[in-house]
């Protein structure tokens, strides 16, 4: 039962090309394995384990107080001896981090593989996978409803009547004071919005702006569970209704539930599916048509993730998966758990047991990864954008003083947390002057400085960088591959220091491509900076390049003060598992 580590972060970057060609090959066993599992449960009907084989033991140092949370391949939990464990699905153990309590109101992994917890009673942490705060703050008020992270980082919470959206770095992007105190986290929802549900019954919705878009009819019953679907929210009841919302807040209609509380809730593009106390499993149509029904064996409190072709209900003391219509796949049941089990992404079960261990069973084929969602920001729209603006500015791109106090309008609005509504077109701005594009060809990132002037360009990306949206990386990363000047590529490293993400490995690949002559110590040094900062905001090492990059800035060509920069640079990074 001893603890798996992950070894030595250099030494793992060394070995990654190895160890990823024994995994496809373990990957394919497992495929084929689970493929005549399924092929005999179809002949002989479903697989009931009573004692499933064990994949591994965690030893969790005390009680398992919170989860498994699981995101991204990376298992959550906390233990009563105060111990934040993050965990790879397959037993490594990647980082720890110490808290001040036992127990925890929520753990909200990120798009980015990290995770939202509360260090103390309104303390909220963004933490990475090594165990390390990427940020801290204070809310001002005790956090106990689960905030809600959208696809770019941005974070959405609400303590008692307060109502908060944060920039992935944990700036305050804006805050709105609610009708009532908060009964349920808030529920983002189709088309940008949040949904709100409030004592009394009350619900609010609003744009991920912080516009008040509707106030919907108060609910007849206390709410208990609130989800969306890809059209709208629904709002259990604690008479067992479901109460539907369109995307703009409208009142659809009211669901007849079976009388009994529900336990979890999850609708899809075209059904609603319900697990209530009496341990029901229903599928049901848009409109509320009662598609099937079945019994399980989960009480309590309860875990219902639907995925493509299989739906999978977990409790503390039993798994258990279902095909689209409602015939048991296979059941796993547990003993001795602590707290509700959780499937992961490989399709293992991961069981908290009293006896402080973390269990993973084998139990299904691998579930299939979410469709990733297509890019909101581009560099056609941004261009767009761009013209749009010229056209009420004398002179285009020459009258910079204009374009320039726009720029210091909108770094205020972003400090100041009123952006509101320009959100999106404020940073497609600030992205189209970084970038000095424009669909009128006014300026281009060919090589060499646009027409636009450099201060302008200088001035965009640290805007840019100030909304710390993941998505502009990939653009910011762009501008550094293709331009010259040593002012603007230290000002796009700077930005994406400030990101400190880089999700698909964009702006590392850069940094290691660039040559030596368009660097000079203040690039350099910015350079060292941007690739630390992106590593500890990931927490990992699994990119080599930035590494690399920092490896050359050893060299005799630089100065002592690069040198022993990247050296520290190194250093912390080895530090990330």
């Amino acid at each position: 039962m001893s603890k798996r580590f992950s070894g030595f972060p250099l030494i793992r970057l060394c070995l990654a090309a190895l160890f990823g060609l024994v995994g496809a090959g373990l990957a394919l066993g497992q495929t084929s394995r689970e493929s005549v599992l399924e092929t005999v449960a179809a002949q002989s009907g479903p697989l009931i384990y009573e004692a499933a084989e064990v994949l591994f033991r965690f030893p969790a140092g005390g009680l398992i107080t919170y989860g498994p949370t699981a995101a991204q391949g990376l298992l959550w939990f906390l233990s009563d001896s105060r111990v934040l464990h993050i965990v790879s699905e397959d037993g490594v153990a990647l980082g720890m981090r110490s808290l001040p309590q036992r127990q925890l109101p929520f753990i909200v992994c990120d798009p980015f593989g990290r995770a939202l917890v509360m260090e103390g009673p309104s303390q909220l942490s963004l933490v990475n996978r090594a165990g390390q705060a990427v940020w801290s703050v204070n809310i001002g008020q005790p956090l106990q409803l689960e905030p809600v992270v959208d696809s770019g980082g941005r974070v959405y919470l609400v303590a008692g009547a307060v109502a908060q959206a944060r920039l992935p770095n944990g700036r305050l992007l804006w805050q709105q004071t609610l009708s009532a105190a908060a009964a349920l986290g808030p529920v983002l929802g189709p088309a940008d919005t949040v949904l709100y549900t409030l004592a009394g019954g009350a619900l609010q919705l609003r744009s991920t702006a912080g516009e008040l878009l509707a106030a919907p009819a108060a609910l007849a019953a206390a709410p208990m569970v609130a989800r969306a679907g890809p059209d709208g929210f629904y709002i259990a009841l604690a008479d067992g209704n479901v109460v539907r919302l369109d995307a703009q807040g409208q009142r659809l209609a009211e669901l007849s539930g079976t009388g009994r509380a529900l336990l979890a809730m999850q609708p899809t593009a075209s059904r609603l599916y319900l697990l209530d106390a009496s341990g029901q499993l229903s599928a049901h149509s848009a409109s509320g048509e009662l598609l099937w029904a079945t019994a399980t064996a989960v009480r309590q409190a309860a875990r219902l993730q639907v995925y493509p072709d299989r739906i999978v209900a977990l409790s503390a003391a039993v798994a258990a998966s279902y095909n689209l219509d409602g015939e048991l796949l296979r059941e796993l049941r547990l003993s001795n758990s602590a707290t509700p089990a959780l499937a992961g992404q490989s399709g293992a079960v991961f069981s908290s047991g009293r006896d402080w261990i973390l269990y993973a069973y084998r139990f299904e084929r691998p579930f299939d990864a979410p469709a990733a969602e297509r890019p909101r920001l581009t560099l056609a729209a941004a261009a767009r954008l761009l013209d749009e603006e010229l056209f009420w500015v004398p002179g285009g791109l020459a009258n910079e003083d204009s374009l320039r106090n726009r720029l210091f309008d909108i770094e205020k609005s972003v400090k100041s947390g009123t952006i509101g509504v320009e959100l999106e077109r404020s940073l497609l701005l600030a992205l189209a002057l970084a970038t000095g594009v424009s669909d009128s060809g006014a300026g281009s990132t060919r090589s060499g400085l646009s027409p636009l002037g450099l201060p302008t360009r200088v001035q965009a990306c640290a805007v840019v960088g100030l909304f710390a949206e993941p998505e502009t990386v990939a653009i910011l990363a762009t501008i550094f591959r293709q331009e010259r000047d040593p002012v603007l590529l230290a000002a796009v490293a700077d930005a994406i220091a400030a990101i400190g993400l880089d999700p698909a490995g964009a702006a590392l690949a850069a940094f290691a491509a660039v040559g030596r002559a368009y660097l000079d110590n203040r690039v350099a040094l910015a350079v060292i900076g941007a690739i630390e900062a992106v590593y500890r905001g990931g927490g990992n090492l699994d990119r080599p390049a930035g590494a690399a990059a920092l490896v050359r800035f050893l060299g005799p060509a630089w100065s002592r003060v690069v040198r022993q920069r990247a050296e520290t640079a190194l250093r912390n990074i080895s530090a990330v598992r």
